[in-house]
């Protein structure tokens, strides 16, 4: 018998914390506030990388004319240009 109120009373317990939409809110709003905390870490990280950028192209021309090259594909003018068939 006593086995069965200590079931019942377990099944009270789950009943009010998964039957009402209060819990089921404060769940919800913690997984969102986890996956806004991640966000938030991302794009700090990002804005780190681009200060970082801006850092260097605002005090070193070699960090522009390496972006040039790479990223507009710029020569130097006399200079020679290889391409290769892959």
């Amino acid at each position: 018998m006593l086995r069965w109120i200590k079931w019942g009373l377990v099944l009270v317990v789950l009943a009010l914390f998964f039957g009402n939409k209060g819990f089921r809110s404060l769940v919800r709003n913690y997984m969102e506030l986890k996956k806004v905390q991640k966000e938030w870490s991302s794009l700090k990280q990002e804005e780190a990388d681009l200060q970082e950028k801006i850092q260097l192209a605002s005090h070193q021309d070699s960090y522009i004319e390496k972006l040039a090259r790479r990223e507009l594909g710029l020569i130097k003018k006399g200079e020679l240009e290889y391409r290769f068939k892959p």
